[in-house]
This record gives structure tokens, sequence and C-alpha cells, in this order.
């Protein structure tokens, strides 16, 4: 089931759709250093894809964080996610 927000030509399937293309983006630079790093005995390079997949990780938090963010408003939440204030716990 498709969230009202997150159907074509909404903020949120835009943010989405470029979540995406610089995941793949992400992933085709790890496998290319990988590949370079291990065909060369590289420990530099490998490590670089290493970190280079922490850029992947991070767009796939982005992707759920906005999958929640995106949420229709339901009866507990009247005004939908979108308008949420950021909880604090401390004072």
């Amino acid at each position: 089931m498709v969230h009202v927000n997150q159907q074509p030509g909404t903020r949120a399937a835009k943010v989405r759709f470029v979540l995406l293309c610089i995941l793949a983006a992400n992933l085709a630079v790890v496998v290319a250093k990988l590949v370079i790093g291990l065909n060369t005995n590289s420990l530099a390079v490998i490590s670089d894809a290493m970190h280079s997949s922490v850029d992947s990780m991070n767009n796939i938090l982005a992707l759920v964080v906005i999958s929640f963010a995106a949420a229709d408003p339901t009866r507990s939440i009247p005004t939908g996610t979108r308008n949420s204030k950021p909880w604090v716990p401390w004072p």
C-alpha cells in the first residue's frame, strides 16, 4: 500500500527518488573500489570501499526515515507526521 504522501509528484516521492539514485551511485562506487582494491591488493582502497559503504547505509537509513516522515494522518496524529514537533528528552 502506497501512502498518499508517497505517490508520484509529491515531495516525499521526489526525495525518495533522489535517495534511491544516490544509493545506486554509492553502491556502484563501493563495488568499483572493492574490485580495484582486491585486484591490486591495496588495503587502503579496500578500507575506503568500507568507508563508502557507510554512505550507502546512511542512504538506507534516510529512506526508512522518509517513509515514517511521509506517513498519512491518523486518528492519533491528525496533522500527519510531516507537522510533528521534535521530542527533546532533556529540559
